[in-house]
């Protein structure tokens, strides 16, 4: 499931001339609304980010990955016992990691009662694979983010399924990014949060419009 959002829909809220306004005031400054529109879309991508898993609101940034590597431990855990290597009942590392997979719900955790016997070196195995994955529902939300120039942590610097387009005909200014992660619509609340965001940065570009509006009707006043 893709999540989306189009900061032209602060257009359909609070109208296009009082967005438009936002414009006007920063023309006069050399910026111009598709500027304007950036800079409240950015702000929009960081709240994003913030609560796209492993962060989660108050745990951003280094924080969450550890969070997140921490969090994929404690689910192996819950679905891998650990035996001595001589044990004739432990599984190769195939065939726990493709078992592992197969009791994932929609949301990555496992779900099982049972426990499957492994070594040691089987656990550090698949720990490694997923480990090495955490940051990747973040990098749906890269192709955005390197369009608009904003820089991302190593550990999300990876290749992931996301699209980013804007439209600029001189009338209408829109900007939208699509996280294509496979299971980016099942995580716990995270559409949830997403629309606050998105209604937060419809909030600012309106009281940006209002304070712009009103340094030029200062200035209109003071002529």
């Amino acid at each position: 499931m893709n999540i989306q959002f189009d900061i032209s829909e602060a257009e359909a809220k609070w109208g296009v001339d009082t967005i438009k306004r936002v414009g006007v005031g920063l023309a006069t400054e050399g910026v111009g609304l598709p500027s304007a529109l950036a800079v409240s879309f950015l702000t929009f991508l960081r709240d994003v980010r913030s609560v796209t898993p492993p962060a989660s609101g108050e745990t951003v940034g280094s924080l969450s990955y550890r969070k997140g590597r921490l969090a994929i431990t404690i689910d192996l855990l819950k679905a891998f016992k650990v035996v001595d290597p001589s044990s004739k009942l432990a599984s190769n590392t195939d065939r726990a990691y493709s078992w592992y997979q197969s009791i994932r719900g929609s949301n990555g955790r496992p779900r099982t009662t049972v426990k499957m016997a492994v070594t040691l070196q089987t656990f550090k195995k698949i720990e490694a694979i997923l480990h090495s994955r955490v940051g990747y529902l973040q990098a749906g939300w890269n192709a955005a983010s390197s369009r608009l120039g904003q820089t991302v942590p190593a550990w999300v610097n990876k290749s992931a399924p996301g699209s980013f387009s804007e439209r600029n005909d001189g009338q209408h200014f829109s900007m939208k990014a699509t996280n294509g992660v496979r299971y980016a619509g099942n995580m716990a609340d995270m559409e949830k949060a997403i629309r606050y965001a998105q209604r937060r940065a419809t909030f600012r570009l309106e009281k940006a419009a209002q304070v712009k509006a009103q340094e030029l009707l200062n200035k209109e006043i003071k002529k």
